[in-house]
């Protein structure tokens, strides 16, 4: 290179993990977004109404959306099996997500969405700890390191000590 451009480059291989992550915030940020969760609590109440119609249909439900999230972030806690840098990184990402829910800094969010947060930070806090002290279960450095922190992280929201 004689313009010397190589020497300012950040990096000189393709930043994987710094792409992946983008688009896992993306989508995290999407299905978190609080218009969102003010629009599925809006429709139930919709659909409520059309019910009474004895029209039948159903609505789609923020427990569902919470439930289903947290079942497919986390489902290497449920098979007590290490996760790739990637899952780790996704589900540090969850958890971020979760707090801001939570905290509702900007009261923008429902309080449904605010307790069904706290909820799932706490099992997941609970399956964390139940995988630590379990002696059967063998993780790796990277995976005992980040369940450590998640809970530390959990531990800051709820301060539980």
């Amino acid at each position: 290179d004689l313009q010397n451009n190589i020497f300012k480059m950040q990096r000189l291989d393709f930043p994987l993990h710094s792409n992946v992550k983008k688009i896992q915030q993306i989508s995290l940020n999407s299905l978190f977004d609080y218009k969102r969760h003010h629009r599925i609590v809006d429709n139930k109440m919709k659909v409520i109404e059309d019910e009474k119609s004895f029209e039948l249909s159903y609505s789609f439900e923020l427990s569902y959306l919470f439930n289903e999230i947290t079942k497919s972030i986390w489902s290497e806690i449920e098979s007590k099996e290490d996760a790739n840098s990637f899952r780790r990184q996704l589900q540090s990402l969850h958890i971020k997500s979760l707090t801001t829910i939570y905290t509702n800094e900007f009261n923008k969010f429902p309080d449904d969405s605010q307790s069904l947060a706290g909820l799932h930070l706490k099992e997941i806090y609970k399956k964390i700890n139940s995988i630590l002290e379990n002696e059967e279960v063998k993780l790796d450095n990277y995976n005992k390191a980040h369940l450590l922190k998640i809970i530390d992280l959990i531990n800051n929201i709820f301060e539980i000590n």
